[in-house]
């Protein structure tokens, strides 16, 4: 796999995926942690919103929530993510 050198390209790639282009939620977290390594081992991450040349978890936990569904079925499991995202913050 060729890896990209912009971390605004992998930012573009992740905000593209979506939960329902993969088989089930595993893939979809599995595929957005893949593009998060890469993104860290990008030379130029420096301009991430940390500053400390990763991806902070803030930033991670959006990629992974921008695309879970906000209807009913998942309702409940949104609700538990951001309840937990609250207390990782506190």
């Amino acid at each position: 796999m060729k890896v990209k050198l912009n971390v605004w390209a992998f930012r573009d790639v992740m905000s593209a995926v979506r939960l329902s282009d993969c088989e089930n939620v595993q893939k979809y977290s599995l595929k957005i942690q893949s593009y998060v390594n890469d993104f860290n081992l990008c030379p130029n991450t420096h301009s991430s919103s940390t500053g400390s040349g990763m991806m902070g978890m803030s930033e991670h936990t959006y990629y992974l929530m921008k695309s879970v569904p906000k209807d009913d079925d998942w309702r409940f499991f949104t609700q538990l993510m951001y309840n937990k995202i609250d207390t990782l913050a506190d």
